[in-house]
């Protein structure tokens, strides 16, 4: 998994003017859960207010990113800085539940913040995370096979961004469980109407706003044509925020171009379903924490272990 670390200081509420805006909510994730979904709908709220791209991951430190110490207080205020005094303003942050340092960080900042985690069945979270991966670097160091066998393998997180209750639990011990919305997947492909009214009362804005992309499947499972492309595509968007030209990146995102590319590049793809051996231990890897899981939430997720069929 990725390795995170400690920050030597804390920014907190005496670290910020009465005058800027900080969020009032942050989805902590976790990634390939429907996130992408939920972002897409409450950025179109006309009482919401969240900045033009998600994974703004500023309260985690690691390799892929450390916008807490490098960038500070002042770069994360600038990016609600287009809130209207009405609007609720939100982070979407989905890598952040499983940084085991950023509860202490996002308390010390925004201690009332409200919590949205979304989960989903681990076993083909773990299967999505993976072909996600693979559909757009092609060539892996690890089969998902090695990560099963060996754990210390799983760098990029396919099993351990899993573990909700380890990581939940980690979240209760500095926020009381009102404070937090805990959203399944699966409810979402069921009846998203519902989910999303659902969130909007939570976040105490109009609930009878109905989204666009209300119906829609976001990310469904795509590979690239050309992974160098992709790679360019995703780095430019870094280099421009990385080097103080975030106008930049938004004006070409305005005018979508980062995203006229993609669909170039990008062509639906169905991924082959994972093998009875792989479910059957990926069962077993995640028994304890769904145990810990329904215990943490007083919810039942035991039927997360009965899989069958493929997990496409």
């Amino acid at each position: 998994m990725y390795e995170f670390s400690r920050s030597q200081y804390l920014y907190t509420k005496s670290d910020v003017t009465s005058d800027i805006r900080l969020p009032s909510f942050i989805c902590i994730g976790a990634p390939k859960c429907a996130t992408t979904w939920l972002f897409e709908c409450l950025a179109a709220h006309p009482e919401v207010f969240v900045p033009d791209f998600k994974e703004v991951n500023f309260f985690t430190v690691c390799r892929w990113g450390k916008d807490y110490e490098t960038k500070g207080i002042d770069y994360y205020a600038s990016l609600f800085a287009g809130a209207e005094p009405n609007q609720t303003v939100g982070d979407f942050s989905p890598n952040l539940m499983q940084d085991p340092f950023a509860p202490e960080r996002v308390a010390a900042l925004v201690p009332d913040v409200r919590l949205i985690v979304m989960i989903r069945d681990p076993i083909s979270r773990t299967h999505s995370h993976y072909h996600y991966v693979r559909n757009r670097a092609r060539r892996l160091k690890y089969s998902l096979r090695d990560v099963i066998d060996d754990p210390s393998r799983d760098h990029a997180g396919y099993l351990s961004q899993g573990l909700y209750g380890e990581q939940l639990e980690r979240w209760l011990a500095y926020f009381p469980t009102e404070r937090f919305l805990v959203i399944e997947t699966e409810k979402v492909r069921e009846n998203p109407q519902q989910v999303f009214r659902r969130t909007c009362e939570f976040l105490e804005v109009d609930s009878s706003f109905q989204p666009p992309l209300l119906q829609n499947r976001v990310n469904p499972a795509k590979t690239v044509r050309l992974p160098v492309l992709y790679r360019w595509n995703v780095r430019a968007s870094r280099f421009l925020t990385a080097n103080g030209l975030d106008r930049v990146r938004s004006m070409l995102k305005g005018l979508g171009l980062p995203k006229f590319v993609q669909s170039l590049n990008e062509r639906p793809i169905d991924n082959p379903p994972l093998t009875r051996r792989d479910v059957d231990d990926l069962v077993e890897f995640y028994r304890d924490d769904i145990a810990l899981l329904s215990r943490l939430l007083g919810r039942d997720f035991s039927s997360w272990l009965e899989v069958v069929g493929d997990t496409q």
